[in-house]
């Protein structure tokens, strides 16, 4: 027992030595002092790479949840698109297109509702316009009031949306017809013997006469489609002619447009030019491949008459020719007038159309 105790004490006693020397504190030796501060820097590094690990992950978290967010909203607003091109789908299934069906219903429409003779009651017109109308419809009374009127011409001018409702549109002339009477002095015999003495007697009486009026208008005639029928769903109403015509454009040919002329090119070029245009009259596309890229030609429709107007311009490879031609019937003798833009090459040694133009 006493030598258990023993062991246990110098057991104790080495311990405490190894950090007491002579009752006084060990001193480290520098080397480990050293080594200290670089654990205590490590450890600083671990605590801040976890740090940024956590920040890292918060930010991922939050783009996830932005991109997120951001991916629902597109997938609404697919959606949201895929429903309003459905509805479109669905209205331009149900809207108007022309076709010939249509125009087969119109073309009998117009001529029923145009053509009034001035004895055709209400009943009767009515009755013959109910199978191009909707149901419910009602034409008023007294609307011919002892006037005809007769369909001269119509055609398809376009089909117009309005407030959601398909407007079909033609353009019509009409003629009416109004009876009316008036007062003329009709001369009358005379109940005198002396033939001296007379003189021309008249009186007034009432003459029936007619009077005619020529029309072009728009007629507007509101239309729905049902199950590839077609029915007429308010009352067509009419209005004056669309003025077509845009007023800002300028009419170009070759003598009102800017085109760089020269004087300095062969005068060859100028019996080419004229050759060419014969030929091009005269021949068929398959007989100028020789003289032309793209060949085309009248294959004897017109004979060539002249060259009006031409200019003549420099070009990288060649000349760039603009010339107003002037064709002619070889029945009538009508003339036609048409404008040119070729540009002419040298090729092997002779003049080559490379391209060709009908405009400016």
């Amino acid at each position: 027992m006493n030598n258990l105790r023993n062991k246990f004490a110098d057991l104790i006693n080495s311990i405490i030595s190894r950090f007491r020397q002579d009752g006084k504190k060990f001193e480290v030796q520098n080397e480990l002092k050293r080594n200290i501060p670089k654990r205590k820097q490590k450890g600083k590094m671990v605590v801040y790479i976890f740090r940024g690990l956590i920040i890292l992950i918060i930010f991922l978290i939050i783009s996830s949840f932005v991109k997120s967010s951001i991916a629902r909203n597109q997938v609404q607003d697919l959606t949201d698109s895929n429903k309003k091109l459905h509805a479109m789908i669905k209205e331009k299934d149900v809207s108007l297109n022309y076709s010939p069906k249509l125009e087969l219903f119109m073309n009998g429409f117009i001529d029923n509702f145009i053509n009034v003779s001035d004895d055709e009651n209400s009943d009767d017109y009515e009755k013959k316009l109910s199978k191009y109308f909707a149901s419910g419809f009602e034409m008023p009374s007294n609307l011919n009031d002892g006037k005809s009127r007769e369909l001269l011409s119509k055609s398809f001018y376009d089909i117009k949306n309005e407030d959601g409702q398909d407007v079909v549109r033609y353009i019509v002339k009409y003629k009416t017809t109004e009876k009316y009477t008036d007062k003329e002095k009709v001369k009358v015999k005379s109940d005198k013997k002396d033939k001296k003495d007379k003189k021309p007697e008249y009186k007034e009486k009432e003459v029936e006469k007619t009077r005619n009026n020529e029309n072009e208008v728009l007629i507007s005639i509101p239309t729905k489609a049902n199950k590839g029928n077609y029915s007429i769903v308010s009352y067509p109403y009419f209005n004056s002619v669309p003025k077509n015509k845009a007023d800002n454009e300028n009419f170009v040919n070759i003598k009102s447009s800017d085109l760089d002329s020269t004087s300095d090119y062969p005068k060859k070029l100028d019996e080419f030019t004229n050759d060419f245009f014969k030929k091009y009259a005269e021949n068929s596309a398959e007989d100028m491949s020789y003289l032309m890229d793209n060949p085309s030609g009248l294959n004897g429709l017109y004979d060539f008459d002249k060259v009006d107007d031409k200019v003549i311009s420099k070009s990288k490879k060649g000349y760039q020719i603009y010339a107003n031609v002037i064709f002619k019937d070889k029945e009538t003798g009508f003339k036609n007038y048409e404008t040119f833009n070729i540009h002419v090459v040298k090729k092997d040694g002779k003049y080559y159309v490379s391209n060709m133009k009908r405009t400016i």
